[in-house]
């Protein structure tokens, strides 16, 4: 009799899981044609200023198709490739999908879709495990659904005694930051980090930099942060959109403003990158700055101790970049140069409103190194240049 419903208890749990399998996962079935039903991926590659060739072509699909099946997420893959143009190649992907929970690990997927009229939808995923799914980095097209970014990175900068205060200062900043996430849908970002724990000489604390991420194409988004920090309690609010420039504009963390950020990023000719990146700040708070005023020695000399208030800020960033790298290369190294112009408006008490501008120039590079599926370690060294100020700028990253 135990035995029977032993049985009976076994096929019960079969059949759960394979409604959950059809209705919930949508299985594919393995079919040599394809249709709209089966098309489970759909990956636009793009690379401007450059044609694909043949045996590219090949190896891209191989290779491709092999890190599918290395991943160990899916039973069976069918690639079909369309070649949009002498610049673009749409690759379509049909899989069918593991579900099991193997004894002693393995992992355990389920998905749920919903799509209007619209066809705008949202992707809920659940995962668990010790395997991580396959990613095409293709910004637009988040194949990994739980996004993780761990990154370590140290600054070294020596000021001049006229800029900030009557002693020259040496800044050093450690941070590590944690970044997980999730990506909602083909444009929709959002991320409760980066969380970073940051160490100065007097100071440490803990901030949390929530944001939300749309991206209208591959080349433009609009991205919004959310500040919540432990720091500064007593004379901030804990909470609130909030401008953080890692020290470099502003000498104090304790401004809140209404924050616009534009991006736009796009290949002008092989592998070198233009990245125009604008920001826009309304400040709606009180900053401690000092009023400085210069003297006849060409000294700055402070005038008052009130905090001035300050009203506007702006920024706008030029970076060119240039890749050494393939699409499947494990190692590339990528210098670049950028520049940054800014403005900061102020209205001192008792001086009439000055306009203060800041010029930042610097160069670096970094290497990143990634296996199979994706997984990178970046290396990154920045010099910079800015307002009288120079300093040096190391990160090391991972990306899971």
């Amino acid at each position: 009799m135990d035995g029977h419903l032993k049985k009976i208890f076994t096929t019960l749990i079969f059949i759960a899981f394979s409604v959950i399998h059809s209705v919930i996962v949508n299985e594919i079935s393995i079919d040599s044609e394809f249709t709209e039903e089966n098309i489970t991926r759909e990956y636009l590659l793009f690379e401007s200023g450059r044609n694909y060739k043949e045996k590219e072509l090949e190896h891209l699909i191989t290779q491709t198709k092999q890190n599918l099946l290395d991943t160990k997420y899916y039973d069976y893959v069918v690639i079909k490739q369309e070649k949009i143009s002498d610049k673009a190649l749409r690759i379509k992907i049909k899989t069918t999908k593991r579900f099991q929970i193997q004894p002693g690990g393995g992992w355990l997927y389920l998905s749920a879709k919903y799509q209007n009229f619209a066809g705008k939808g949202i992707d809920i995923y659940l995962r668990a495990g010790t395997e991580q799914q396959f990613k095409i980095s293709v910004p637009k097209i988040p194949e990994s659904i739980f996004k993780l970014k761990f990154c370590v990175s140290h600054r070294f900068r020596s000021d001049k005694p006229e800029m900030i205060t009557d002693k020259k200062i040496n800044y050093r900043d450690l941070r590590v930051s944690f970044e997980p996430g999730i990506n909602i849908n083909h444009h929709l970002s959002w991320s409760l980090g980066p969380v970073y724990y940051k160490y100065f000489t007097e100071n440490k604390y803990l901030i949390f930099l929530p944001d939300c991420e749309y991206w209208f194409d591959e080349k433009i988004s609009l991205r919004s942060t959310w500040k919540f920090s432990n720091r500064n309690m007593k004379e901030t609010p804990s909470s609130g959109l909030y401008v953080f420039l890692d020290n470099e504009y502003f000498p104090s963390e304790k401004i809140l403003s209404d924050k616009l950020d534009i991006r736009f990023y796009k290949p002008i000719y092989g592998k070198t990158y233009l990245l125009i990146r604008g920001f826009y700040y309304g400040v709606n708070s009180e900053a401690p700055y000092p009023v400085w005023q210069k003297t006849r020695s060409n000294n700055y000399a402070r005038v008052n101790d009130t905090p001035d208030k300050v009203t506007d800020f702006k920024l706008l960033t030029i970076e060119f970049r240039y890749r050494f790298s393939e699409i499947y290369n494990a190692v590339y190294f990528e210098p670049h140069i950028f520049t940054d112009f800014a403005a900061m408006y102020l209205n001192p008490p008792n001086i009439k409103t000055e306009n203060r501008k800041t010029e930042r120039y610097g160069m670096g590079g970094g290497i990143k190194i990634h296996n199979s599926k994706l997984t990178s370690v970046d290396f990154n060294a920045d010099v910079f240049y800015s307002c009288g100020k120079t300093g040096f700028l190391f990160r090391i990253g991972k990306n899971f």
